[in-house]
């Protein structure tokens, strides 16, 4: 039997399987959103048609996020798509070091963006931008012949 939250109170939504995975790395970016979540803090955040509805949710539902995540969405849609392919352009060998912290270590997206942002010396910002470490995964699985949204890596 499952409970649904009423829905007075805030609840998180996240597809990044290592929320749900105990003993994932999370980054301290992750650790700040869940804690907004609980008391709250976000502001509405306007979707595009369709993406409610793709997760069973009546079209017209108001999403609300945290600051942050409004921050690093409009990030990655300000940024001229070279500079984007420049971040996944990346070697097997980078690819086999984000399969494992994303697989074996179970990293979040934003612990892998921040992670590559160290390693790579990356130029996006907030370090921890989950959008950026969902396309360093995507890229990575591209290179295993894999799928970032399945098994093992969501």
């Amino acid at each position: 039997m499952t409970t649904e939250p009423p829905a007075d109170e805030p609840s998180f939504l996240s597809f990044d399987r290592a929320f749900h995975v105990k003993g994932s790395t999370l980054a301290e970016a992750d650790i700040e959103l869940l804690e907004a979540a609980k008391r709250g803090a976000a502001e509405t955040l306007h979707l595009p048609s369709g993406f409610a509805a793709s997760l069973g949710m009546p079209d017209d539902t108001e999403f609300a996020a945290p600051k942050m995540v409004i921050h690093e969405i409009s990030w990655v849609f300000l940024q001229d798509t070279a500079r984007i392919e420049r971040i996944y352009n990346f070697t097997r060998r980078h690819a086999e070091m984000v399969r494992r912290l994303r697989v074996k270590h179970q990293y979040s997206w934003r612990a892998i963006a921040e992670t590559c942002h160290q390693v790579w010396r990356g130029d996006w910002d907030p370090p921890s931008n989950q959008m950026i470490g969902m396309g360093i995964c995507a890229a990575a699985a591209r290179q295993f012949g894999e799928d970032s949204n399945e098994p093992p890596w969501n």
